[in-house]
């Protein structure tokens, strides 16, 4: 692997490490899906999938951006 290939192969799979902490609101789900009121329940669960994606996106928008702008290596 050359040296230009392995910073491209990491950025490929960051959003995996950056969803790994979207395991620690397994609690918040598991309390909203036990939420008796049917509107708390719906508005808590679509906000939090709507976190989750935004979460994920904004990831992925900061290491296209970081790609994009990052300058050349000296040798």
């Amino acid at each position: 692997m050359t040296g230009a290939a392995a910073p491209y192969s990491r950025a490929r799979f960051g959003w995996v490490f950056a969803a790994i902490w979207l395991f620690y609101l397994g609690d918040t789900l598991g309390q909203l899906v036990k939420q008796p009121d049917l509107v708390w329940r719906t508005v808590g669960i679509v906000a939090l999938v709507a976190f989750a994606a935004s979460y994920l996106y904004m990831v992925r928008l900061a290491a296209t951006l970081r790609q994009s702008l990052a300058l050349p290596r000296a040798t």
